[in-house]
Parts: C-alpha cells; structure tokens; sequence
C-alpha cells in the first residue's frame, strides 16, 4: 500500500512538472532555411549583384563573373568575349531590368549599358558618345531601369544620371550642378512607383522626376548629404526608404514626410546599422531588408519589431554571408494565382546566392496573426468551437480566451476575491453538454459556465483524500450516450451528477476497476459501439463495454511481443472506417479491435516525431496529426506522410495533445506551446503554382544549336539527315523544390505515346528519319501541379536531295496535270447541276413559306380581334357586377342590417321587463334567432363589398377585409400600406377592393396556408397591391388558359380587366415555392 501510494505520488509529480515546463516566452522568430546556390551549382562567381526573374519565369543574376540564368538545375552563363560584337561588353554586371518587349538591359562597370536579346542570347552594347566634350563616357553603371515610356533610366556610381530612348538612340544627361534639381551624382537606387512616377535614390537625397527633365529631391534629416540606397513600394501609395547609414524611413508620398521606423528587437535593442542595400515587401507586407554587413533584417509592421537573420556557424541552412547586395521576390502584383510559398532570392558579397520560402499554409491564432493576436505565447491546452459559435481557447496560466466572430475577445480569469471566477488559470479541458452548457475542467476542479451571468460555478471533488489533490485537477470530460457524466482526473475516474453537483465513484468492482480508480487519465473516447475508451499516462488504455459493465485493460508487457507497444497513451482516435488509432509516446498506434492486435508507425515510417499527441481525420482520409516536434499528415491508403515544421507557419514545434478540435464546418485546431493554429485541411496547398514550360537548349551532334522563330514566336530548327543525334533540355521553371519536377515528353511523328521522364529534364534521340516533327513536352511542379500546355519545339530534318519533295513533284507533274484537269472538267459540271436543282427546291420553299405566313398573319389578327372582345366584356361585366355589389351590399347592410339590429335590441329590453319565464325563454329563442339572421346578413354584406370601403376609405376595408377573412376562413392577412393617395374614385377603390377579395380567396382554396400578406405602395401615379403566400404555387403560365380553365378564370378576367385600365399584372410563381401576385392600377384610370 506504501509502495502503490508512492507510486502515485511520483507519478502525479512527474505529470506536474510536465504541465509545468513552459518557457516564460516562446521566440517568435520563424525557422528560415536557407538554400545554398554557389559555384558547387554551376555559379559563374560568388559575388552577386542583381538578381531579376524575367516574364518567362527565368531566374537571372548579375555577378562579378558575368550574366547568368537559373533554370532550376543549371546556370547558362553569358561573359564578355575578345573580339565579338554580341557578347557581354563586361563580366561585372551591376544592375538588371526587363522591358515590356522582352530584353533585358544590364548595367556592367565600365562596360557601359548592354541590352540582351534572350530569343538569340546576344547582346548590343550601348555607350554615352565618348567624343563628346560635354561629359566623359558613361560607363560606370550602377542601376539600371525603365519607365513606362520605353526610356531607359541609367544610375552611375559619380557621373550623374543618363536617360537613354532605344527608339532614336539619344541620351540625356542630368547632375547635381545643373538646373535638373537632382540631389547627388552617385545614383545608389531606382525604383517606378505603381503611378509611374520614377524615385532616384543618390548620395544627396531622394529624387523624384517631375516631368520636363525635373527632378525634386527630398531629405529625411536636416542634413543635406543623405546617401538613399534603396526603395520600394508599401502600403497606400508610401514607400519605404533605406540609407546608407543603416536608417529605415517611411515616405508618406502624399505628404513629402519621411517617417522614422527604429530597427529595434523584440528587447527594443538596436540591431544593425549596416548599410541597406535593398528592401522587399512580401505580399504578407512583412518588410525584408537586406544589409552590408549586417545580414537580413525582417521588419514586422504589427509588432514593430525586427528579426535578424546572420551567419551560424553551426547551422548549414543559415546565411553564408553577412553582407546582401540585392533581394527579389514574387509582389502582390505578380505572385502565381493560389501560391501560399514565395519565395525570395539574396545576392550575397561572396557567398553566392541564397533562398529561402515564405511557407504561410496555416491560419494562425498567434503573434504572426493578421486579424486576431490574442493567444500569441500562451501554452493552449484545450481548444473548442461548434458552428458560428465563438472560439473558446484554454491556456496552462492566462485562463480562458474567447474569441468572438468579430474579432474581439473575452478573457477569463481566476479572481481569488470573486467566487464566481474560473477556478485557476491553467485550463485543461473543454466540454458542451447535450444541454449546451459548457464545462471548463481546470487544475483546480470543474466548473460550470453560466451563459446568462458570464460566471463560473465550481465543482470540488471531495471523495479523494489525497493531499496533492489529483482528484481535482480536471484533465478530461465526457458525456456518453446514456447520459452519465465522466471526469477524468489526475488520480482517476469520477461520475459527475450534474443536477446534484457531485462527484462519485465509478461503478465497476473488478480489480481492474479499482486500479482506475486512482490511475492518471489523460483521455476519455466513446466509439460508434458505445464503448468508453480511457487512456491513461502511464498505464496504457482501458475499454469498457456500457452495455455490460465489463472492463479490459490493454498496457504494455515486454515479455509479449503482441502488446500495445507503450504505457503513454495521449489520445484515442476512431476514423470512418472504425479503424482505431492510438497516439502514444512510442508513435502512433493502429489498434485491430477483432482481432485485438496492434501496428504501430513511428519516424521510421516518415513521421516528424515518435511522439504523437492529437489525431483528426479530413474528409480525404487523411489523419492529421499533432506532435512534439511538428504536424504530420497521413494518408490511410497510400501511408504516405507530409510533414510540417515552423516554417510552414506552425505555431511551435510542440503540441498539447488536449488541445485538438475539429469543428461541424471541418475546420481543424491544434494548439501548442506557443499559440493555436487553425485550419481546413483543403487549403492546406504546399505548391499550387502551374510552372511555365521551357526548352533551354538544343544540342545536335553535342553541339548548341539556336533555334529559329517563326513569326508567332516558336521556336523551330532545321537538323541536316546527316544529324544522328539530338539532345533537347527543357525545365518547369518553379523553383520550390526542382529536383521534384515532373516531365512527360513526346516527338510527334516519332513517339506513338507520351514519355514519362520522372525528374529526368532531357530527351536524346537518334538517327531520325527526314521529315517534320514537333517536340512538345510538359511538366509539373513538386507537388504535382501540371502545365498540360507546356511548350513545344517545331524540328526539320532535310531530307537527301533523292529524296526531296521537289524531287517527287518533277516525277509526278504530268500525271497531277492531267489528273486536274479531270477533276476541274467533272467538279464544274456537278457545280452547275447542283446550282440548278437548288436554285428550283429553294423557289418552291418560298412559295409554301409566303402562303404559310398569309395564314398566319391571318390567325394573329382574328386572335387579337377576339381577345379586344373578351377583355372589353370582360371590363363591362366586371364593372356591372361590382356597381350591383356594391347597391346591394348598402341595402342590405344599411336596411336589413340596421333593422335586425334594432329590433334584436328591442326584444332584449324587453326580455328585461318581463319577469314570466315561459316568455322569457319566447323572447331569448327570438333574440338568438335574429343573432344567426345578422350574422348571415353580415356574411352576405361581406361576400358582395366592404360596407367601411366608402366611409373609411380603402386601408381601412382592407383591414375589415382580413379580420373577415380570418373570422370566415381563418386566413390570417398581415397588411403594410406604404402610402396611398388621399383621395381615391370609388370605382377605383372598389375595383382594388374586389381584386383583393378575389386574390385572398384564391389564397383560401388553392395555396393549402393560412397565412397571407397584403402590401400597397403608390408611385408615378400607379397604385401597386401584392399579395403574397408560401402555399403550393401553380404555373403562372396557365392564366392564358383561363377562358377554359375554372380555376384560372378569375385571374384570366383580372388581367384582361387591367388591361382595359392600363394597367398589368405579374405574377411570380414556382410549385411548391408560393405565390406572389402584384397589380399595377393607373390611379387615374376611372376618370
């Protein structure tokens, strides 16, 4: 009994510590792997300038070792040549840009401005004319861009700024000295703004070109030599500002106010000031700003704070080297449709190239938040959302979140002065009752959330007798189906009663019973069989049968190898097809309950971690799968595992096992140390990016071949019969993970089917019989997204001149001669034969099709001229029937009505006088006489008009009207006037009148409701009255039928009677969806 007690103790001292070993502060600093792209990969030289991608998705970098192009596998380098006119003029190439035709223009030191055909891989150097007396030549380049009117701006490192027109070839030039108002002869910067506007970065300041060959410079301090080193665009219009002093502003364009942004981390410590030498902003409008010495800095408008990214000697995915010449990344403006990775490429002084992704798949509840930052840091222990409802998120030491739809928050927290307050702040479970009542299980008890008062009642479990008050620390609930209420604690299982508010035992006596009793439960499952499923931390999992009280207990035995393979259970998962997983500190476990045997996956398997804590499963039967170091996806069928780290967006590595949720919409939550992420799985997309298709080069006999182009632009090449062999390289230009590329190939003409390449980017093909063929190929990126377009090579291979078709056609001249004249000869003659039996089918057709017209019109005429008819006795009709109404519902109503009235009030004062009983009972008989004979008078008033129709006016018959429907009928009609005309015809009112009557009976027999609504509106001198039901709706198209159908005569007469006013009527109908009948009355159509 010692031994077992202590044994409890050091268990439940063991989960403590666990629960309570949380850093202070989570980093929030993203895991950055930096890829490594050098002279290893085919890098011409180390130190990279500028860096551009052009339209065709071709990765270009400037080095001090010539131009060169990235396809993802390879670098084509361009450098200058002795003696050739088409090569690079220079091997440092300083600054990169492409116009809108498609070239590029490079700026070289001291070769002067380049422009670089890609079609043809030449160049075409350009130089300011170096007999010029005014200026030396400009050939010190070190930016280069253009603007929107085709003009090529070019930056010099201490000659000013030159303005280049491709068109005519003409320069012009501009200095701090002359009237251009440019701020420094050493340009250091370009950027065009999304207006056009064109921004000078020099030594003197921030230029902005006005137009006119004027430039106004503006300066962030009062200092007049500020040397600008980069910009970019940001957020409405502004743009950020980098200097060489290492000092980051914001523009505020409209203003001409450079704001101050601090480089501070998140301790408000200064971290660099090295030169900025170029900025970016990522389309999550985090700012990167890379340095001359100082690495890459990431700026984090919300937080204000900035990451340092530098060399670690230590760490080979860190940064080679601490001084950045250029940055590039995908904008908003460019970025692929559906991308959640772009990623950015650094120009290093002497480490070559690097690049690392913006990998965002997750949406985040954490300080990397766009919209909510409440949970950022918190240890998340227990998460819960159904339907619309708020996000409830419980944390081990900052209470309970509540995260509205809206954005905002309601935060919970233990008050040891207030009763009603959350019990403690380390919350550990989360559950709704059948009832909706939530339950929050917490380190010290259960409570009970009280929706109307926003206060919590706490429940104490009083049967435990342990000092260390295990029984009270609330590590999982559960409702079963049977209703009974389970709480999962650290020293055991209790039954909770809810009415009562007290905590009892369990219900079984067995031994096996008796040791849960005390066992630390970390899980509580109920399966599609109704059977509860317990973990526990240290002693495997139990199953118990509901329906028969019986208990098995599964744990790990090391002498049998069948055993569950481990004692940690931290939760039971049931998927769709029944199959149970088990996640265990050893892995995860697949559990076979027929036939009662286990297989477990580990990191063997592919798995981020041994250690598995949650489980859900997507709709795709997919699991998704919570760990202590990371998110692992699992496909049941395939057993394929994708694997998810911090960079991918996660909140940290680790996961609490509690905190797993999957809402009624199928969206996922994990928490974990470090926040809550949450997500659906079907946007969790690693690459969605379709990646333009290429060919890179075409090698005949191992030689290069250039293609040519035909005049829509493909390319096309002639092989000689004597050509053997052909090598054709092609890439899908995305550059997330290439060596995972896909390719599929085929030479039509030649392959009878397409070629499954796998990674392979080439294709070899020998000895080709002359002829003509098209090489297409496709491919698709890492995560298998294809461009089934791809891209295509026209190929030629001539023929031996034996075998030309010139040759053919000498061989076959006389025979195609004679053989055309044949076919001319007997082509007219059937011509001619089928023009004349054309000619008379089509003179007969138009015969039929004139008399059959005649008729027709014919037809229309005798219709309209009948339909005249009916609508005009159907107006007269209508018009007399209501003036006959209208006569003897007055009669009736003022005459026999008012009579009957004063005569049943007679006979009741005398019933009052006469104190006989035999005659009272006479009189009484008389007076419930004349009651029937004024009700059926009343009816008979009702049936032919609204006796208040002319005394109060319409609105009121209308609601005489529905109070008589509902006594009648019992139609209830609700009714909205929104404005009628003071003075109204009484025609016209009893024309309304009775058309509403008759649209409410119509509502009675044949819409199977008992409920109407009646609106009136009056506009542009036309009455509207709808009247609309939820009934069982009929064809609208059958009123045309009225005149033979009973049912639909009424509104046939209607219409017709409208007509004759001019007005209308629209009827909106579908079966089964209700009726909505509007009419449209001139108001001046009874003048």
């Amino acid at each position: 009994m010692v031994v077992g007690n202590k044994r409890k103790i050091i268990l439940l001292c063991s989960f403590i510590l666990i629960l309570a070993h949380i850093p202070a502060f989570a980093s929030g600093r993203d895991e950055i792997v930096f890829e490594h792209l050098s002279l290893e990969k085919g890098l011409s030289q180390t130190t990279v300038n500028a860096i551009l991608k052009d339209h065709r998705g071709y990765m270009y970098f400037g080095t001090d070792g010539g131009l060169n192009r990235y396809d993802g596998y390879t670098f084509r380098v361009f450098r200058h040549e002795p003696f050739s006119t088409t090569s690079l003029s220079n091997n440092i190439v300083t600054s990169l840009y492409e116009d809108a035709e498609g070239f590029l223009w490079v700026g070289t030191f001291g070769g002067g401005l380049n422009r670089f055909d890609p079609v043809t891989e030449t160049f075409r150097v350009y130089h300011y004319p170096p007999n010029s007396k005014t200026f030396p030549p400009i050939d010190l380049i070190s930016k280069v861009i253009g603007d929107k009117k085709g003009n090529i701006w070019v930056g010099t490192f201490q000659k000013g700024l030159a303005r280049f027109n491709p068109s005519n070839n003409t320069w012009s030039i501009f200095k701090s000295d002359d009237e251009s108002g440019l701020g420094g002869n050493k340009i250091t910067a370009f950027f065009v703004d999304t207006t056009g506007t064109l921004w000078v970065g020099t030594d003197g300041g921030l230029s902005e070109y006005k137009g006119n060959d004027i430039f106004q410079t503006y300066r962030p301090t009062v200092f007049p030599y500020v040397a600008i080193t980069a910009i970019t665009d940001g957020r409405k219009g502004n743009l950020w500002i980098g200097t060489e002093s290492g000092q980051l502003y914001l523009l505020h364009t409209r203003e001409k106010w450079f704001e101050y942004i601090p480089l501070v981390d998140e301790n408000n410590r200064v971290v660099s000031s090295s030169t900025i030498t170029g900025l970016y902003q990522d389309i999550f409008e985090d700012l990167w700003i890379v340095t001359d010495g100082g690495g890459l800095l990431r700026y984090d408008r919300g937080t204000k704070q900035v990451l340092t990214y530098q060399i670690e000697r230590d760490n080979p995915h860190s940064l080679r080297d601490n001084k950045i010449r250029a940055i590039y990344g995908d904008r908003k403006d460019t970025i692929f449709l559906g991308d959640l990775t772009g990623i950015v490429w650094l120009g290093t002084h002497s480490g070559g190239v690097e690049k690392f992704h913006l990998k965002r798949p997750f949406q985040r509840y954490n300080g990397k938040s766009f919209l909510i930052r409440q949970v950022s840091g918190d240890n998340v222990y227990a998460v819960y959302k159904e339907g619309y409802d708020s996000l409830w998120v419980g944390t081990y030491g900052n209470g309970i979140k509540v995260i509205m739809n809206n954005g905002t928050v309601q935060h919970y927290r233990h008050n040891p002065d207030n009763s009603q307050s959350v019990s403690s702040d380390r919350v550990l479970a989360f559950f709704r009752d059948r009832e909706g009542t939530m339950w929050v299980g917490t380190d010290n008890g259960l409570c009970r959330f009280n929706r109307s008062n926003q206060d919590f009642t706490l429940f104490l479990n009083q049967l435990s007798e342990s000092s260390l008050s295990g029984s009270n620390k609330i590590t999982s609930i559960l409702e079963d189906s049977n209703g009974t209420f389970w709480v999962g604690t650290m020293e055991g299982l209790y039954r909770f009663l809810q009415e009562e508010g007290l905590f009892y035992s369990i219900p079984w006596s067995s031994p096996i019973a008796d040791v849960l009793k005390k066992d630390l439960i970390s899980c509580l499952f109920e399966d599609s069989q109704k059977t509860l499923w317990i973990g526990t931390v240290s002693n495997g999992f139990y199953c118990i049968d509901l329906q028969n009280n019986s208990v098995k207990h599964y744990f790990y035995d090391p002498t049998n190898s069948q055993s569950f393979p481990g004692n940690r259970v931290f939760s039971i998962y049931e998927d769709r097809d029944r199959t149970f997983w088990i996640a265990t500190a050893e892995g995860l476990c697949r559990f076979d309950r027929k036939y009662e045997t286990f297989s477990l996956l580990t990191s063997k398997d592919g798995f981020v971690s041994d250690s598995i804590r949650g489980i859900l499963e997507d709709n795709y039967k997919n699991l998704w799968i919570s760990t202590g170091n990371g998110l692992s996806q699992y496909d049941i069928k395939t057993g394929a595992v994708r694997n998810y780290n911090l960079g991918d967006g996660l909140q940290a590595k680790e996961f609490n096992a509690t905190a797993t949720f999957k809402d009624s919409f199928g969206r996922m939550y994990f928490g974990g140390i470090n926040g809550c992420n949450s997500f659906f799985p079907t946007d969790v997309w690693e690459n969605s990016h379709i990646p333009p298709i290429v060919i890179n080069r075409v090698l005949v006999m191992n030689k290069p071949l250039q293609p040519y182009r035909t005049k829509d632009g493909k390319p096309w090449a002639i092989l000689s019969y004597r050509d053997n062999f052909l090598s054709i390289d092609f890439s899908a230009l995305d550059y997330t993970h290439p060596e995972s590329n896909q390719y599929r190939y085929k030479l039509e003409g030649f392959d009878m089917d397409w070629v499954s390449a796998g990674n392979r980017h080439y294709a070899h093909y020998t000895n080709l019989p002359p002829g003509r063929y098209t090489f297409k190929v496709m491919g698709s990126n890492n995560n298998d997204v294809w461009n089934k377009e791809g891209t295509s090579l026209l190929l030629y291979v001539v023929p031996p001149p034996w075998k030309t078709p010139l040759a053919y056609v000498g061989y076959m001249f006389l025979t195609v001669i004679l053989f055309w004249f044949v076919q001319k000869y007997l082509k007219n003659r059937q011509e001619k034969e089928t023009e004349r039996r054309l000619r008379l089918v089509t003179e007969k057709n138009n015969e039929q099709l004139r008399c059959i017209n005649t008729k027709l019109e014919k037809a229309r005429l005798q219709e309209e001229a009948y339909r005249d008819q009916l609508r005009g006795l159907a107006s007269a009709l209508s018009m007399a029937e209501e003036k006959e109404r209208r006569r003897i519902a007055e009669e009736v109503h003022d005459s026999i009505g008012q009579n009957l009235a004063l005569t049943k009030i007679r006979l009741a004062l005398l019933s009052e006088c006469v104190e006989e009983r035999q005659i009272k009972d006479d009189i009484n008989g008389i007076l419930q006489t004349l009651e029937g004979s004024i009700q059926s008078t009343r009816t008979l008033t009702f049936e032919l008009g609204s006796p208040v129709l002319y005394r109060l006016g319409f609105p009121a018959s209308v609601e005489w009207l529905a109070e008589k429907m509902e006594e009648n009928y019992g139609l209830q009609v609700s009714y909205e006037n929104r404005g009628l005309p003071e003075k109204m015809n009484d025609d016209l009112k009893a024309f309304l009148f009775r058309a509403l009557r008759e649209l409410l009976m119509n509502v009675v027999k044949h819409s199977g409701v008992r409920q109407a609504h009646v609106k009136t509106s009056c506009s542009a001198g036309t009455i509207c009255l709808t009247v609309s039901d939820s009934g069982k709706g009929f064809d609208a198209h059958s009123i045309d039928d009225g005149i033979s159908k009973k049912q639909t005569f009424g509104l046939f007469s209607l219409r017709e009677r409208l007509c004759s006013l001019g007005g209308h009527l629209v009827i909106t109908s579908k079966e089964g969806k209700g009726v909505r009948i509007t009419i449209f009355v001139p108001v001046n159509s009874f003048k």
